[in-house]
């Protein structure tokens, strides 16, 4: 089954180093609370949005395991791409909710078609 999910990209400032730089979220079909983190970083997901990355050149860190001192273990996170700072989830969910309800640092929103047999929605 096939899927349209919309991408919002996003400005971003590292926290330790200052750096600019880009991030990205699956808007919410209903509300902010409704936010799917799991999403985030699916497969098919990261190859289309690598893709979009690459025409669009904007400047992403890697997304890639990095320890969490929260969870006590490494999660897949974005990460800064000077510095390769964690953005923490916390911090995450605090941006999204940010651009969510007030737009603030939106680049632009993409639709995008996702296989979706594999991927639990909301």
């Amino acid at each position: 089954m096939i899927k349209e999910i919309s991408i919002r990209f996003l400005k971003h400032e590292c926290l330790i180093c200052n750096e600019k730089y880009h991030l990205y979220y699956i808007l919410p079909e209903i509300s902010y609370e409704y936010y799917n983190s799991n999403l985030i970083f699916d497969n098919e997901v990261l190859y289309k949005v690598k893709d979009i990355i690459r025409k669009k050149n904007l400047k992403f860190g890697e997304i890639k395991y990095r320890y969490s001192k929260t969870t006590n273990g490494k999660i897949k996170s974005f990460g800064c791409p000077k510095c390769d700072t964690i953005l923490r989830h916390d911090q995450l969910e605090e941006i999204i909710r940010e651009t969510f309800l007030y737009k603030r640092g939106c680049i632009e929103d993409i639709k995008l078609n996702i296989n979706c047999s594999s991927i639990n929605f909301i």
